[in-house]
């Protein structure tokens, strides 16, 4: 039999702020590049659908999604990753 790791419930609300936190930034990233899917993300970012899935998958935001974020479209980091304050820079 396999044991699986135990968490505690403050490892389970952290977790689940942390993803809403996540979950908030990629809205606002659908959001400034029209993206619908996986496909318009990766096609948006020069990537492959399988990188977009994994960095989805893991709550990562690449560095370079945000850069071009805020070279292409003059859109500010901290609303891009807060929400707040002005859109564009």
């Amino acid at each position: 039999m396999i044991k699986l790791p135990t968490i505690t419930d403050h490892e389970a609300r952290q977790f689940l702020e942390e993803k809403k936190i996540y979950d908030e930034i990629i809205s606002r990233i659908t959001e400034i590049t029209g993206a619908e899917d996986k496909l318009q993300l990766a096609d948006y970012f020069g990537c492959t659908v399988s990188s977009v899935g994994t960095n989805l998958r893991n709550l990562v935001i690449p560095d370079d999604w945000i850069k071009k974020l805020i070279v292409e479209k003059g859109i500010s980091p901290t609303w891009i990753l807060h929400g707040k304050g002005n859109r564009n820079l």
